[in-house]
């Protein structure tokens, strides 16, 4: 269940093509195509960007497999965002919260994923809690 070869859990990858085509109005399966107007390259931009802030582990390369791009092209989106979100403050503050929305989506599909994998039973109430978009405080 990955996308490509970029080690991005493919639910987790279409969450975050669904929350960042949002800024731009745009349908979310779009992003995948290979057209170059501006709403479509700035998302992919956007989304390469917001996995490299949520996975700074992750390879270039393994960033620019999702959209079939190689690694250079995953680290000059990165810089092109850095830069907007300086000039940009909407876009500044969507990214923000974009990137505070996924850590708690992956915190969520984290917690969901190893009850469910593993039969983590101590734990159940949690898978609940993830499901109805509560995020585990340790409690």
């Amino acid at each position: 269940m990955r996308s490509y070869n970029s080690g991005i859990h493919k639910a987790i990858l279409e969450e975050l093509v669904k929350k960042a085509a949002k800024f731009y109005s745009i349908n979310p399966n779009d992003v995948y195509n290979k057209s170059h107007k501006r709403e479509l390259s700035e998302t992919r931009k956007i989304i390469m960007f917001s996995l490299k802030c949520l996975y700074p582990k992750l390879s270039w390369a393994n960033i620019g497999a999702v959209f079939i791009k190689d690694h250079s092209t995953a680290l000059l989106s990165y810089k092109s965002i850095s830069n907007l979100r300086q000039t940009e403050p909407k876009l500044n503050e969507f990214i923000d919260i974009l990137i505070e929305d996924m850590r708690e989506f992956i915190d969520n599909f984290k917690i969901a994923s190893s009850i469910f994998l593993y039969g983590d039973i101590y734990n159940k109430h949690l898978v609940f809690k993830a499901l109805l978009g509560y995020t585990y405080n340790g409690g």
